[in-house]
């Protein structure tokens, strides 16, 4: 997906985008870093997190998250601090940087060298 059909999809998600944040590659892809990405990754606080009726899996780090058409939802990237994107509550590329980072998947070690030039030069 690309940043217009996310920013389409979110817009018709029924969750209370101030409880969310949008995280990691959808991410990336609205902060125009990547082009694309296959799902939307989301992070909430835990509260929010046990009210949301949608089937669940066993996610990254061995953790529960659910899931939703092209959604993914758990509890544990949320932060308060965001950017705004067309009105979504997107995460900071710092913290972008610092999920792949803590993801350490080898895929992603061009993808964190350009994050980090990225955020030294701008």
């Amino acid at each position: 997906m690309n940043k217009e059909e996310i920013i389409k999809k979110l817009k018709i998600l029924n969750l209370d985008k101030s409880k969310y944040l949008v995280i990691s590659g959808a991410s990336l892809v609205c902060h125009g870093i990547i082009d694309d990405t296959s799902d939307i990754d989301l992070s909430c606080r835990r509260d929010y997190y046990d009210e949301i009726d949608w089937k669940t899996k066993t996610g990254l780090f061995d953790t529960e998250i659910k899931y939703f058409d092209c959604f993914e939802i758990g509890p544990n990237f949320y932060t308060e601090e965001r950017d705004n994107i067309e009105g979504f509550p997107f995460m900071t590329l710092d913290d972008c940087l610092e999920l792949k980072r803590r993801e350490n998947k080898p895929k992603d070690k061009e993808l964190i060298k350009k994050l980090e030039d990225y955020l030294n030069n701008n």
